[in-house]
């Protein structure tokens, strides 16, 4: 870096003439360069004891009027300059050789040229030259030879404008004007173009008079220059250069006032973006944080749960207190987490108030925004997810503009192909979730065809063959297809036929557990469950006695009376449920016939599924209680069979009609019916299930068996997964996501059973 002494006409040599005979007040102390006018050397003022330094006229120049016309006016223009940026002029005078003589302020330091610093550092220099060319335009002067060389930064922070030797006044005919010819060494002849080429206006170059959008187009080109170093300059300052130098002056800035408010309010801008970011990595830090106590929470849930799952109810209190100990901590983890979540959106707010544009600011309420939608739309949380997504939509800057759209693609093919497809969009009239505005989209294989995200329900018609209903629940930015995770594009198999009382489940992904308000309910998982067919309404007395009678006439009628239903009355007695008949034999009561059988324990209920299973041909068992869930609730995660609102009067439960409750026929209620045509899970009697009671949610995308056919030994003290809601439920006991649990050698008077097989 280059150490320059400020002159009013810049340093261009190190040969400076002989020395003269000063004013008897000035001391010279050498040379410090020559420039095309004259010679500046360095003096001492001893009637003020300071150190100047003094322009002198060159010695062949003495004698030329012009030239000292011009030297005068240098001095002049400069001395009425009164601005900061602008190097004081102290004194003027002539030598006894004749040649004119003044002094100013000396300055040390770097030109703009050679300042190693960084771009605000730049800038702000920057700043300050056009202020001071604003001052002077506002006196009307044009520097007319604006460069870095001419720009000096003092030490102490000065930023000062030389060399004002080619500055005019507007409209002042110079010297070099046609009208006046000038001759002589050094000065510039008629016609001669001024300035330096890489920063003359265009103007300049052409020889025309010029203003203060000459100055404008010197500081634009300085500001480039400054803005090619920078891997990623500033979008603002590239459209203030580029508007500086414009080619026409009226599209340029009119003068330099308004180039140096613009690069103040990005100064201003840039200082509370830094202070800004100062704020925002405090909140990125915090993320950080963040994220590990949300790692910490569920892990300690993840204990809680494994502490917790192999005990069972009647367990003792002290047996459970370490895993309720984990399940506590978890939950001061999961809220300190919460919280923490709050003083992140805070600073990254504050950040955002000290910076509007700051997009780091606004990716990372994005991202939290967007983890906010996608959860609240998992929880079917409507208010939630309308809030998020407004917050997601404020502050996204395109890297969630994909999900926003809420636009997915639905592929799927059949076995048999060729199947009809008609898309029908879920949508909620009247508190009930029902499809609406069908689509024909072709005969399947189907790729990619567009549609919102959202739940549907794909109808497939195949030739000759039963229309089976597919629950869809295409998510934002989605591909859905209805494959398990390792053969995604797998076809889904139609049946060839049904029986009047059977419904399709197809093959697919849905949504299981995640509803808070559901007694027992597990964690939400998504889940694939393979193709089943299960019985559209509970077994009936009717049904089962049938199969009581088919004992009775095989000869078997301990195993009948052992299965009919039976009530406990006390102790060990039992009681049976079905009256006798004339010939001693079990009969219903016939106004109850098409009523859900109960009273039959779990023994009984395998009985009758190897017994239909024999008749029919087909294996017949229970169902997994993920599948039944599934049958309840579809693809989309509703609450209850029919949408997420609860109304007493569409399923056979505890205020569906004045009086004391009492089981209903099973086509009493066909508003009770499940996007499949199941009807009957959310009232009248609760259905078992194949399983053991689970006692923790599958892993994320888990593959479920929908059948049990054989569930082995099951001790007398395990519980068997109950599923569904009775006539004694309250609506969140009706839930499709609430669990219960009943021990197989028990008869419950709420619970029956319907049947599964697979496809």
């Amino acid at each position: 870096m280059a150490d320059w002494t400020a002159t009013a006409a810049g340093v261009e040599g190190s040969s400076p003439e002989a020395p003269a005979i000063l004013p008897a007040r000035y001391r010279d102390e050498g040379a410090v360069g020559l420039g095309g006018m004259g010679q500046v050397r360095r003096v001492h003022d001893a009637s003020l004891d300071r150190t100047l330094v003094m322009k002198i006229m060159r010695t062949e120049l003495a004698a030329k009027p012009i030239a000292r016309a011009r030297f005068q006016r240098e001095a002049r223009i400069t001395a009425g300059l009164q601005h900061p940026g602008v190097v004081a002029v102290y004194d003027q005078g002539e030598l006894a050789d004749g040649r004119l003589w003044y002094t100013m302020r000396e300055v040390r330091g770097p030109t703009l040229g050679g300042l190693e610093a960084p771009l605000w550092t730049q800038v702000e220099a920057l700043a300050r030259v056009a202020q001071a060319l604003a001052y002077a335009h506002q006196q009307g002067v044009v520097h007319r030879d604006l460069k870095p060389s001419n720009i000096m930064v003092g030490a102490f922070g000065e930023v000062l404008v030389l060399d004002w030797g080619l500055a005019r006044r507007v409209g002042e005919v110079a010297e070099s004007d046609p009208a006046s010819p000038v001759t002589g060494p050094g000065l510039t002849q008629a016609g001669a173009v001024l300035g330096t080429p890489a920063y003359r206006a265009p103007e300049q170059t052409a020889g025309q008079r010029v203003g203060p959008a000459a100055d404008v187009y010197a500081l634009g080109a300085m500001l480039r220059d400054v803005l090619a170093s920078e891997a990623e300059a500033p979008a603002e300052l590239i459209a203030l250069s580029q508007r500086a130098l414009a080619h026409a002056p009226a599209d340029r800035f009119p003068d330099a006032a308004p180039f140096a408010e613009a690069l103040g309010a990005w100064l201003a801008g840039s200082l509370r973006r830094a202070e800004a970011r100062l704020v925002l990595d405090e909140a990125e830090a915090l993320l950080r944080t963040l994220a590990a106590r949300r790692q910490e929470a569920d892990a300690l849930a993840s204990q809680a749960e494994a502490a917790l799952a192999p005990l069972p109810p009647h367990a003792p209190v002290e047996q459970k207190l370490p895993g309720w100990r984990l399940e506590h901590a978890a939950q001061e983890k999961a809220r300190a987490a919460r919280l923490l979540e709050i003083e992140v959106v805070q600073k990254a707010r504050a950040a955002l108030e000290r910076a509007p544009d700051l997009r780091e600011a606004h990716a990372l309420l994005a991202g939290l925004y967007h983890e906010r939608a996608v959860d609240a739309e998992a929880r079917r949380d409507a208010d939630a997810a309308a809030e998020y997504v407004a917050l997601l939509r404020a502050h996204d800057r395109g890297r969630f503009a994909d999900w926003l759209a809420g636009r997915g693609t639905l592929s799927l093919a059949t076995t048999p192909p060729g199947a009809r497809v008609e898309v029908w969009a879920i949508a909620e009239e009247d508190r009930r979730l029902v499809p609406r505005h069908p689509v024909d989209a072709g005969v399947t294989p189907i790729v990619d065809f567009p549609v919102d995200s959202g739940a549907y329900e794909v109808r497939l018609a195949p030739p000759g063959g039963p229309v089976v209903a597919l629950s869809a629940h295409v998510g934002r930015a989605e591909r859905w297809t209805p494959g398990p995770p390792d053969d995604p594009g797998r076809p889904v198999a139609l049946p060839a036929a049904l029986g009047a009382d059977e419904v399709y489940i197809p093959a697919g992904w849905c949504q299981v557990g995640g509803d808070a308000r559901a007694p027992d309910g597990l964690a939400a998982r998504r889940v694939w469950i393979d193709g089943f067919i299960l019985q559209r309404s509970p077994v009936t007395q009717a049904d089962f006695l049938a199969f009581l009678h088919d004992l009775y006439a095989h000869g078997r009628d301990d195993e009948a009376r052992q299965h009919a239903p039976q009530e406990m009355v006390a102790g060990t007695e039992r009681r049976p449920l079905f009256s006798p008949g004339p010939d001693g034999r079990l009969a219903g009561l016939a106004a109850e016939r098409d009523h859900p059988v109960v009273m039959v324990d779990h023994a009984g209920v395998r009985a009758y599924a190897a017994w239909l299973s024999a008749r029919t041909g087909h294996a017949w068992g229970l169902p997994h209680e993920l599948a039944w869930e599934k049958a309840a609730r579809g693809a989309d995660g509703r609450h209850f069979p029919w949408g997420d609102r609860f109304e007493p009067t569409w399923a056979c439960s505890l205020h569906t009609a004045p009086g004391p409750p009492a089981r209903a026929s099973v086509h009493a209620f066909p508003t009770d019916e499940s996007p499949y045509g199941v009807r009957g899970l959310a009232g009248n009697v609760r259905d078992w299930c194949g399983n053991l009671f689970l006692t923790a949610p599958p892993e994320e995308g888990a593959v479920v068996e929908p059948v049990v056919l054989d569930p082995g030994h099951v001790p007398d003290a395990a519980y068997l997964a109950v599923r569904g809601g009775s006539l004694l439920s309250l609506p969140d006991f009706a839930r499709s996501a609430a669990r219960y649990g009943g021990r197989p050698g028990l008869r419950y008077g709420t619970v029956g059973f319907r049947l599964a097989r697979r496809a």
